[in-house]
């Protein structure tokens, strides 16, 4: 079939495609979505989804994240068929494209998700600091509050959201919903040792200079070890690019003048 035919079919499908939402009412289609977007999904599954996407901040719901990705793979499976089948065989890069998409998607996640932990982690140090020196003249509770609107980025909404929090909930709640919503384990280990000194009232200045002190220990030990991966990855940067090189170009090249000698 004529490649060149092709585009107008897909338009008129597309057309086709508007007119039946149109025309379907949107309750059935949001009952349709919902039954969609659990195939190949479990439950618990979403669940998780959701947690993540509120998690990130994403303003999606799992349903309609699971959609996309269908919508996309479908739509990378009919494009990558229609270059094939006009003869264009870097098609098979799109359907490949789509056999791995829900695993790019899973990555996509991670990425924004480990993003977010550093940002959070990088500003921990700073707050437990700050809360400590604080805390010596107000309280725990007065000095949180002073700290939430000192420090900015990803970890000063959450701390906003945890002062917010306290006014209706006490601290320890607050800090344990706080440290929830991190979901990192320095924050966990925070929200305990605040914790210990609003039941028991202990003297915990040592211990957050000794956390933060840590932390920071880490953080530079991190650095140190990326700053020791760097080379390695950017020596096997070049030799990726000569094997993709080869594949696209010289492969090719030798190819035809292998067919060409073979005509003669």
């Amino acid at each position: 079939m004529n490649g060149i035919l092709v585009f107008p079919a897909f338009i008129a499908a597309v057309a086709f495609f508007a007119w039946f939402i149109k025309e379907i009412p949107a309750i059935s289609w949001m009952k349709f979505l919902n039954k969609a977007s659990t195939w190949g999904s479990g439950k618990n599954e979403l669940q998780v989804l959701a947690s993540r996407l509120r998690i990130l901040n994403l303003p999606l719901s799992p349903e309609i994240f699971v959609i996309i990705r269908y919508l996309l793979i479908i739509l990378l499976l009919f494009i990558g068929l229609t270059l094939i089948n006009a003869g264009h065989d870097w098609g098979s890069i799109l359907l490949f494209l789509a056999v791995i998409m829900k695993r790019m998607t899973e990555v996509f996640l991670t990425y924004f998700e480990s993003k977010r932990k550093e940002a959070l982690l990088r500003d921990l140090p700073i707050m437990l600091d700050q809360i400590r020196i604080y805390s010596k003249a107000t309280g725990y509770f007065q000095a949180i509050k002073i700290v939430a609107r000192s420090i900015k980025g990803k970890l000063g909404k959450e701390l906003e959201q945890m002062s917010i929090e306290m006014e209706f909930l006490g601290i320890s709640k607050a800090v344990k919903r706080f440290a929830d919503r991190c979901d990192i384990p320095e924050f966990r280990d925070f929200a305990q040792i605040i914790t210990v000194e609003e039941a028991t009232g202990a003297d915990i200045s040592n211990i957050l200079f000794n956390y933060s002190t840590m932390i920071r220990q880490r953080q530079i030990s991190l650095i140190k070890r990326k700053i020791k991966l760097q080379p390695i990855f950017m020596s096997i940067l070049p030799g990726i690019l000569i094997i993709l090189l080869m594949l696209m170009f010289i492969l090719p090249l030798v190819a035809n003048i292998l067919n060409q000698i073979e005509a003669i």
